[in-house]
């Protein structure tokens, strides 16, 4: 199963509007042999949150290995999906394409430190 993570996704009850992302060419895509969905979460919130418990669950859950591709992430989302990758045994794999990482000032400003793999970056 492929499973397609974005804030920008209708809910999955809600009627998809103009200002969500589109699913249609997952509808289209029916004959794949492997089955496609979108999940609607929030990454850059969804460290500890009900939406970060959802997606951890979604790792844990699923049989076999997890690959973990994350293209164009901005910011702080670089850093959620190595900490996804890092937090599950299940995830095997992560493909990892960022956009750009915060600003120095940004991350002085907000005092974060963030710890991945044994390493630190501030």
């Amino acid at each position: 199963e492929i499973v397609l993570v974005d804030k920008g996704y209708a809910w999955a009850k809600e009627e998809q509007m103009p200002h969500h992302i589109s699913t249609n060419h997952l509808d289209a895509a029916n004959g794949w042999k492997i089955p496609m969905r979108s999940l609607r979460i929030n990454i850059k919130k969804s460290k500890d949150t009900t939406e970060g418990a959802k997606l951890s669950r979604l790792v844990e859950e699923a049989e076999g290995g997890v690959l973990i591709l994350a293209v164009h992430l901005c910011g702080t989302l670089s850093i959620r999906a190595v900490e996804l990758f890092n937090g599950h045994k299940e995830a095997t794999c992560l493909c990892l394409k960022p956009c750009c990482l915060p600003h120095v000032s940004f991350r002085r400003a907000q005092g974060d430190t963030w710890h991945l793999g044994g390493f630190d970056f501030a």
